[in-house]
């Protein structure tokens, strides 16, 4: 930052943002660091670690976006499978997560590929990709809850259909929609317009998923 913008010093409230980022680069570069170096070099036999380190960092670019394990190998120069593999590594070791698309009787979805988002969402720099991001972490924190603690078997999608009409998120219960979330930022607000009650399969009931059982809904009321 230019010192002449501030002639009598940075404000403390500046000073204190970009010493938060120095230490959120510091700390992201140790984290990956040990992830390679340490974590996945003690438990899994990787042949070409720069390959698989090279893979992680072309992956923040991707978030949000439909996954095309054809175009990355292209772009490393290795094998389908090559990729495969350490997109199924990286995923177990909790680097990035991949969600599918909803596929119904109903619906008439597009049987496309994932789509993948990183565990750490302050990796990724758009703002748009990053607030996507954030938003699929924590829904898939709360599928995990109702999976894991009251027993139902959630999960969370994305809806896209053969008219390639997209929501971002679809969360499911039993096989069943919840709800859809869509992700909009202020900037992107204007450029997205999806209409849910098309996208949502017709005929299909949408009831209240775990709270049907608890004295009130929070989406149903």
């Amino acid at each position: 930052m230019c010192c002449c913008q501030y002639p009598f010093g940075e404000p403390p409230l500046v000073q204190k943002l970009i010493s938060f980022l120095e230490i959120l680069r510091r700390w992201q570069n140790d984290k990956n660091d040990r992830l390679f170096r340490e974590d996945i070099r003690d438990i899994q036999q990787i042949r070409d670690m720069a390959g698989m380190q090279l893979l992680s960092d072309m992956l923040p670019d991707g978030v949000a976006s439909l996954l095309s394990v054809n175009a990355l190998r292209e772009d490393l120069e290795v094998s389908h499978r090559a990729v495969t593999n350490w997109l199924n590594i990286l995923e177990a070791f909790y680097y990035c997560f991949r969600i599918y698309p909803f596929v119904g009787k109903d619906y008439r979805s597009l049987k496309k590929g994932p789509k993948l988002y990183l565990m750490d969402w302050s990796e990724i720099r758009d703002e748009a990709k990053r607030f996507e991001n954030l938003m699929a972490s924590h829904l898939l924190k709360l599928v995990h809850f109702l999976y894991d603690y009251e027993g139902y078997r959630a999960n969370l999608n994305f809806l896209r259909n053969v008219d390639k009409k997209e929501v971002d998120f679809l969360v499911t219960t039993d096989q069943k929609p919840w709800f859809a979330v869509e992700v909009l930022t202020p900037s992107s607000l204007l450029q997205r317009k999806t209409q849910h009650s098309i996208l949502l399969p017709s005929g299909q009931k949408t009831g209240c998923g775990p709270a049907r059982e608890r004295d009130s809904c929070c989406f149903c009321g």
